[in-house]
């Protein structure tokens, strides 16, 4: 039998007509996060958010979670081993229906540019659901590679 785990998809909305840290504070930007597989590899690719700057604040929405689960937000470094070096953590409580809505204050840790690799984590305490975002702070996402065969 193929068990497939469900999805916690999160809604990050801020910037304007254009970059999140345009100082207008109006919502244009929307991104959805899915869940990690139990091995900790993405089923689909991590949405990035870019251009980025330290107190810009997201409005996160976050549906698919656990019904009535306490949970957390924070930023975090993502390696080969895994999500590490967690800060500026936030708790996160999921109503009846597994939403939660919430306005998360980003800092800037350092070393979160185009070549790094910085991610926001929303997850559970029962660890049933975790959802992933990129993040890149003060300039664009590097592109995506490109393979040729």
């Amino acid at each position: 039998m193929l068990t497939v785990p469900a999805a916690l998809a999160v809604v990050a909305v801020f910037g304007a007509f254009g970059s999140a840290s345009d100082g207008e504070g109006r919502a244009d930007v929307v991104v959805e996060m899915t869940n990690l597989a139990d091995d900790g590899r993405a089923e689909e690719p991590t949405p990035i958010v870019d251009q980025l700057a330290a107190g810009d604040v997201l409005d996160v929405s976050v549906v698919a979670g656990t019904d009535g689960a306490n949970g957390a937000v924070r930023q975090c470094k993502r390696s080969f081993s895994g999500v590490n070096g967690c800060t500026n953590r936030y708790p996160v409580q999921f109503n009846d229906r597994g939403r939660a809505r919430f306005q998360y204050q980003l800092d800037d840790p350092g070393g979160c540019g185009p070549a790094g690799s910085c991610v926001l984590v929303v997850n559970d305490f029962d660890g049933e659901r975790r959802a992933l975002v990129g993040l890149v702070f003060g300039a664009p996402a590097a592109p995506p590679p490109l393979v040729t065969i």
